[in-house]
């Protein structure tokens, strides 16, 4: 992959020391990280993985695609994009499958002059340590966006305490909630209309700072 001042960059943004850890041993350690998170399990699933899709007339090396896919459970594609809906197609039906169906329509539309892309996906599905009762689920309006609702089912439940945060400053409401094999799932929601302003503020920072936030309630 990457060399010279490029590789330097994605490093230290990663917070990486090559005088203190080799390159190799970095890419083992996400190998090892990658086939650790994805062991099958009854009460957890998790499935995190990468893509690229690049413009059919340039040519990927035979070795950055096996690297990729050794290192990186990354696989590479190469297609052509002026046929936008066949290269569309190509990408939406690979999510599809590595997330079990739960992301149907990755990319609604490609430009034509697009050489290439690269795609990030994870799908986690667990147990609530304690379980919502279906009897209790109701549907109810969704916002997606500024622009889109939908009907969605909204689980409800009571007598449960969870780490919770109000964020005033930046119009988000953030809990925390447990599942099995000691294992949680922080979740966002922004006030109506806020969503654009705080994607845009989703700083590792921002979210450590939100963790240790937490309090009972």
């Amino acid at each position: 992959g990457a060399r010279g001042p490029t590789l330097m960059e994605i490093l230290e943004g990663l917070k990486f020391n090559l005088t203190r850890t080799p390159e190799t041993e970095i890419h083992q350690g996400f190998r090892h990280l990658l086939q650790m998170l994805g062991r099958p399990s009854n009460q957890l699933q998790l499935s995190v993985g990468n893509a690229m899709l690049v413009q059919e007339q340039l040519k990927l090396l035979d070795k950055f695609r096996e690297d990729a896919r050794a290192l990186c459970a990354s696989e590479a594609f190469s297609t052509d994009f002026r046929g936008s809906d066949t290269a569309k197609k190509l990408i939406n039906d690979y999510v599809r499958n590595k997330t079990q169906g739960k992301i149907v329509e990755f990319f609604k539309d490609l430009d034509k002059l697009t050489k290439m892309i690269l795609v990030n996906y994870i799908f986690f599905k667990a147990q609530w340590k304690k379980p919502f009762d279906p009897s209790r689920t109701y549907k109810s309006e969704f916002h997606v966006s500024e622009n889109r609702t939908v009907e969605a089912p909204m689980m409800t439940t009571g007598g449960l305490e969870t780490p919770y945060f109000r964020g005033e400053s930046r119009a988000c409401t953030v809990v925390e909630l447990k599942c099995t094999r000691n294992i949680s799932a922080p979740l966002i929601l922004p006030d109506e209309g806020e969503m654009q302003d705080l994607e845009a503020e989703l700083l590792p920072e921002t979210l450590r700072g939100w963790r240790d936030s937490l309090q009972p309630r």
